[in-house]
């Protein structure tokens, strides 16, 4: 009897554990758009083939995309890491947002992108991704 009462009360937590998972939303538009911009700073094509779509990835897997990605990129001067990362603008309009960023490098410079994004199952995916303008900061 009491084997039984044992194994009902684990059955229960662990299908209420399952719920809990299945039903968390993730990281917000919001959040993907600055994770995105904080990659590209870092030149981490892991994590920018992970947050993008399709449409971002050239039809490559994540091995031949972080292959093709390092050798196009190995003769930019070093990743410059950000001082400020900034969402400027966020609309969101049912499973689609565009995101206006702000990022400040520490060497002064700044740029403004827009960064398009798509939920797809249950997850924003980066699939556009623009600079709008960059300069030098005051």
């Amino acid at each position: 009897m009491i084997t039984v009462l044992v194994g009902v009360v684990i059955f229960i937590l662990v299908l209420s554990l399952v719920i809990i998972v299945a039903r968390e939303p993730g990281p917000s538009a919001g959040d993907v758009a600055v994770s995105y911009e904080a990659a590209w700073s870092r030149l981490d094509f892991k994590t920018l083939w992970v947050l993008s779509g399709e449409e971002l990835r050239d039809r490559m897997s994540l091995d031949d995309y972080i292959v093709a990605k390092s050798a196009a990129y190995a003769s930019t001067p070093l990743a410059q890491p950000p001082s400020t990362i900034e969402i400027v603008s966020l609309t969101i309009e049912d499973d689609y947002a565009v995101a206006h960023t702000s990022v400040v490098l520490t060497v002064g410079a700044q740029a403004t992108n827009e960064i398009e994004l798509a939920r797809r199952r249950e997850r924003w995916l980066v699939v556009a991704y623009r600079l709008i303008s960059s300069g030098r900061t005051v």
